[in-house]
């Protein structure tokens, strides 16, 4: 179940971190698409993390939409393969948060672009 309420995130260590996270999960879903998940496009929309670091919360929007829930329950089931690929990638430049993955709806893209247009 996705959340109504989204969190902005205020600190810049906040920011930074999910701009890595987001990053680095694009480029390996797009890897992933090829020989994991044939023919299904993943994309990550927005990374919230906490103040204290220790959980994020990962808004994906899956092609074809048939799959949706297919694929959130496979890649909640191996958030712990993602968060091990993920500390091999930045072992030394942050503690690495708790992960899960969330469907993404409307409010939410409205809220990715009000937020990317109007507060950078």
């Amino acid at each position: 179940m996705i959340q109504n309420k989204i969190k902005i995130m205020k600190t810049f260590k906040q920011k930074k971190y999910s701009n890595l996270i987001n990053n680095y999960f694009n480029k390996l879903f797009l890897l992933e698409s090829k020989t994991k998940y044939k023919n299904i496009l993943i994309t990550v929309l927005y990374v919230y993390i906490n103040k204290i670091l220790n959980y994020s919360k990962i808004y994906i929007s899956i092609y074809p939409n048939i799959y949706n829930n297919i694929i959130k329950n496979k890649l909640n089931l191996n958030k712990k393969y993602y968060k091990k690929k993920l500390s091999f990638i930045f072992k030394n430049k942050f503690k690495i948060p708790n992960i899960y993955f969330l469907l993404s709806n409307q409010k939410i893209l409205n809220f990715i672009n009000f937020y990317k247009f109007n507060l950078n």
